[in-house]
């Protein structure tokens, strides 16, 4: 728990006037709002975490973390249950035209149809 709140208070304090500070790249502070979802996440706090990543989405439209934020809300609603909402994301993201992206989405949704216990 103490590490929990000693990662969020240092990445709050890094974006602290998220677009305003010269001194940090756009995307180092895109990757320090996934880190910050990410420890949101690992601690159950779904709905925060969800924010976090919408947040990251958009302040940091064309960063690469995108992605990865889009996968994250994806887990959020696949933790609480709320399947039909992970679905319709990681169907949109099995359109991607990097493989790797649509890879992991249909991973997903392999997961998703086991929660179900679909075939």
């Amino acid at each position: 728990r103490d590490a929990f709140e000693h990662a969020r208070t240092g990445a709050l304090d890094l974006l602290d006037g998220r677009g305003e500070s010269d001194r940090v790249a756009t995307r180092d502070k895109a990757r320090v709002q996934l880190l910050l979802a990410r420890n949101y996440l690992v601690s159950q706090r779904y709905d925060v975490a969800r924010s976090e990543y919408n947040t990251l989405l958009k302040l940091y439209p064309d960063e690469a973390e995108v992605i990865d934020a889009k996968f994250g809300i994806g887990e959020t609603y696949m933790a609480q249950g709320i399947e039909d909402q992970a679905e319709e994301l990681f169907s949109e993201l099995a359109t991607s035209g990097d493989p790797r992206v649509a890879i992991r989405a249909e991973f997903m949704r392999g997961l998703l149809a086991i929660r179900r216990d679909e075939p």
